[in-house]
């Protein structure tokens, strides 16, 4: 699901498992055994979860999604 939090999502995703959470965007952390789909559209990745929700990866985000499908 979705959270929101008073505290910021760089202390929030330091607390995270590194292997099972992935920081992908400056707004959005996942955990990469939910991701059902990663595609290029017109430039921009998008990465597709198992629910449906369609997330944006950041571009300074790429190389660690990158990493993962290598």
């Amino acid at each position: 699901g979705m959270y929101l939090s008073s505290t910021g999502i760089s202390a929030l995703v330091a607390k995270l498992n590194p292997v099972r959470f992935l920081r992908i965007h400056r707004s959005a952390a996942i955990h990469v055994q939910h991701i059902a789909e990663l595609y290029r559209d017109i430039g921009k990745t998008f990465v597709v979860m198992d629910t449906g929700i369609e997330l944006t990866v950041g571009r300074s985000y790429l190389p660690a999604i990158k990493d993962l499908i290598i």
